[in-house]
């Protein structure tokens, strides 16, 4: 539909019908999706502002109150500790979809396109045409493989 508001359903596969739907007035997008099975949310982008999706309670989430920088990269991604990662430009941006608090994890050489966590916990950003893996032994401190290093 042309001038149609961009939507978020949930669809049933029994009748192919959504059983909950959410218009965004006003916004031109929302893509970006991924479902973080620890948090049960799926986190999507907005006019490239993260929202979250309530998937037991079937609701879509009010808008952070600190909103979180915007998501510039072109995937969410989730490690399996409970936090939602993007990117913003050069930044890994660290959420917490409890509180919407949120940090930069770190500074990459380069602007972030495509980014996706493991369930063992490290990340993989790609930068230009080389691939990252960011490791997290701890609570995170900045230790990034490059191409050329091999563990």
């Amino acid at each position: 539909r042309e001038n149609a508001s961009p939507q978020f359903a949930v669809l049933g596969l029994d009748t192919l019908q959504p059983y909950w739907n959410h218009g965004f007035e006003g916004a031109e997008t929302v893509d970006r999706l991924l479902y973080s099975s620890g948090k049960d949310v799926v986190a999507m982008a907005v006019d490239s502002r993260l929202r979250l999706f309530d998937v037991a309670g079937m609701r879509l989430r009010p808008p952070f109150e600190n909103t979180p920088p915007e998501i510039t990269g072109s995937a969410l991604a989730d490690r399996n500790d409970g936090h939602l990662y993007y990117a913003n430009r050069e930044r890994i941006i660290r959420v917490d979809p409890d509180s919407g608090a949120w940090e930069t994890v770190i500074e990459m050489p380069m602007e972030v396109g495509p980014l996706a966590g493991s369930p063992e916990g490290a990340l993989y950003a790609g930068c230009g045409v080389n691939v990252y893996r960011i490791l997290f032994p701890e609570r995170y401190p900045d230790t990034v493989e490059t191409p050329t290093e091999r563990p």
